[in-house]
């Protein structure tokens, strides 16, 4: 590399305009112009928060082809460190110190309002052609080779030094601006001329919204966030408010209730004092995951949400001790439960989803299926009818929600797939097996029953005696036949191919179908993704495409960045798609086979083909199971393999 030194060394800085959140897409920060080494940070910080950094010579950063593999794997140790303090924080452009070919960035972290969680990030950055690479290691230059060049290590020096120092300077004045940037961020979603407004109620009330819509500047102002000075347990108060809008799984229990968005909420009381400066406001939360991880029913709590005016006149939450509790205490130390408050659930709840009933037991059935593959809508609380007792209508509404969950949980691959069908006179059930892609080889069976009302046919989470004494002898004469054939029907979308029969598919074909597997699995879409795929003519060919499709989604619930298209090989009636991702700074290479079938292409998930080490093993056996139908599309993907390992194909440009 030629060195240029004629220009002097200059200033130039970026404030507070420039601001890229953690939405911004990668592609958009790499179409920046070629003098914007600061949006060239950023990138790369994203990158590195994703996991996606690349160390090889010429890619993601302007590593030196001489570091050797042991100093990379430093370098990559190092970058995971930062991406864990970045964590999912918005990062902003901040001071900037261009020298000729050379720069220095100083990124900040500034999506929290907690000064101690603050952090400023210096990024080394070296021109190359029309662009800004940054340095592997960041707040240095070395490793990349230039510091060998004559006469540039003063150059270095100083820009380094220039990181070193201003990090801490603007570090500093970032903390010192913390509670000003807070109360300008709460001021955007809410005046304080409109709490001090409020009735009680409605204090409450938004209160309430705000933490359904995880809105933390609402959160935080309806905490006291407005306030001079701020309430004394105040970095409680915005430690776990952040926590819950960001994690509602790690957070106490009663701040999941109100955050999360499975979970039903809806007031049942608000009791005000009669100076009308404080009251209570009591929401009856529906939990369809239940009280912990090995709840087998819904559940359904009381929060209290205290409010009281403050010195200001503002309206302020003043949540309960078990708001502070830790996750683990906040699992067994609920809130006592008071009965008359639970009691008005089913009316609340019938009020807020009226039933509607279907015309035929059929059309009923067909309604109840869609709601529990639907995982974002409620519409299986329409389809209910509650009959008895304030309690047996609490547990219908609880048993029908921890049902919808089991069939349609969003973080789990599953689906309800229905399997078998009976009508007699007023009453209908369904058998459906609920498919979990974690455990494939799994029956899990479930009778659910409809019931002919006055207004039409309904769900009936908790059928009685009566109805189930109609409906067991057709269970118990059908349930060995449905454990043994729910897996060939579940595959009904999965075509059975030879594929030494048929000619390969063309690229373009076969892209198509990969990108769309892919974007189901990201998704968890277990129906969508199945029919992406077929099955090769062999016994077992079921179970092992249900197998690979459990271990690809359980590969995206950590991550739901997809793999990129970086090729296409045709190996005799197969055409391989070559696909890259990078998670936690691995690279997995994988190819996907794609034949021809009468329902046009599909990917033969059985063979699963993975570029990397430790999978040698399993390559083989994958592609000796392709042999058995196909000898000559095996050898030629075998050999494609090969390649891929030799030299992995680079991404394809974005």
């Amino acid at each position: 590399m030629i060195l240029r030194f004629l220009q002097p060394v200059h200033r130039l800085w970026v404030g507070d305009v420039k601001f890229v959140s953690t939405l911004f897409a990668l592609a958009g920060i790499a179409a920046a112009g070629p003098g914007d080494p600061g949006n060239s940070a950023v990138g790369f910080l994203e990158k590195v928060r994703s996991g996606n950094v690349s160390l090889e010579p010429g890619a993601d950063t302007a590593i030196s082809a001489q570091v050797t593999e042991r100093k990379r794997d430093e370098i990559k140790r190092r970058l995971q460190r930062i991406a864990r303090d970045i964590g999912v924080s918005p990062l902003e452009i901040g001071p900037v110190k261009v020298d000729d070919n050379l720069a220095a960035v100083l990124v900040r972290k500034i999506g929290g309002f907690d000064p101690s969680r603050l952090q400023v990030f210096p990024v080394g950055l070296v021109r190359s052609g029309d662009s800004w690479q940054p340095t592997p290691v960041p707040a240095s230059f070395e490793n990349t080779g230039i510091s060998y060049a004559a006469g540039i290590r003063p150059r270095l020096d100083a820009l380094e030094t220039w990181m070193q120092r201003e990090q801490v300077v603007d570090l500093e004045n970032l903390r010192e601006d913390a509670e000003a940037r807070l109360r300008r961020s709460i001021r955007k979603h809410l005046a304080e001329e409109e709490v001090r407004g409020f009735s009680s109620e409605q204090a409450a009330t938004r209160f309430l919204s705000a933490c359904s819509r995880r809105s933390l500047p609402e959160i935080l102002g309806m905490l006291g966030g407005l306030c001079t000075p701020l309430p004394p347990n105040w970095p409680e108060r915005l430690r776990l408010a952040e926590l819950a809008v960001s994690n509602a799984a790690e957070c106490p229990r009663p701040w999941r209730l109100l955050t999360s968005a499975s979970v039903l909420r809806m007031p049942v009381f608000h009791d005000q004092e009669p100076d009308e400066a404080s009251a209570i406001h009591s929401v009856a939360c529906l939990d369809p995951a239940g009280a912990s991880p090995r709840s087998t029913t819904g559940k359904i709590e009381i929060i209290h949400v205290p409010v009281s005016r403050n010195r200001d006149g503002l309206w302020q939450v003043n949540p309960p001790q078990e708001f502070f509790a830790s996750a683990e205490e906040s699992q067994t130390q609920g809130a006592p439960a008071d009965a008359s408050l639970l009691d008005l659930f089913p009316s609340r709840f019938a009020g807020l989803y009226p039933p509607s009933p279907a015309g035929t037991a059929t059309e009923a059935r067909a309604a109840l299926i869609a709601a529990l593959r639907n995982r974002k809508s409620m519409d299986w609380a329409r389809l209910m009818h509650l009959q008895g007792e304030p309690a047996r209508k609490r547990d219908a509404c609880a048993r029908a929600a921890r049902i919808w969950w089991d069939a349609a949980c969003p973080s789990a691959p599953s689906l309800a797939e229905p399997l078998d069908f009976l009508e007699k006179e007023q009453v209908a059930a369904v058998a459906i097996q609920f498919f979990d892609a974690r455990n494939p080889d799994k029956s899990d069976l479930r009778i659910l029953h409809l019931e002919k009302t006055g207004m039409g046919w309904l769900w009936n989470p908790l059928p009685s005696d009566e109805i189930l004494a109609v409906t067991q002898p057709w269970v118990d004469e059908n349930t060995p036949r449905w454990q043994k054939s729910w897996r060939d029907q579940l595959l009904q979308a999965c075509p059975e191919t030879r594929t030494q029969d048929t000619a390969p598919p063309t690229p373009d074909d076969a892209v198509r179908v990969v990108e769309a597997f892919l974007k189901s699995a990201v998704a968890t879409n277990v129906s969508d993704a199945l029919r992406q795929t077929a099955r090769l003519v062999l016994p077992d060919s079921g179970i092992s495409l249900l197998r690979n499709l459990g271990h690809e989604m359980a590969g995206y619930r950590t991550s739901s960045q997809a793999a990129n298209v970086v090729g296409t090989h045709t190996a005799g009636s197969i055409t391989a798609v070559a696909t890259r991702r990078i998670t936690d700074g691995k690279t997995i290479d994988t190819l996907y086979p794609v034949a021809d079938t009468a329902s046009g292409p599909r990917i033969l998930l059985e063979i699963d083909l993975i570029a990397s080490r430790g999978r040698d093993f399993l390559n083989r056996t994958a592609l000796d199971r392709l042999r058995k139908t196909d000898a000559t599309a095996a050898d030629r993907l075998a050999a494609i393999l090969a390649e891929t390992q030799a030299a992995p194909p680079k991404p394809a440009a974005k």
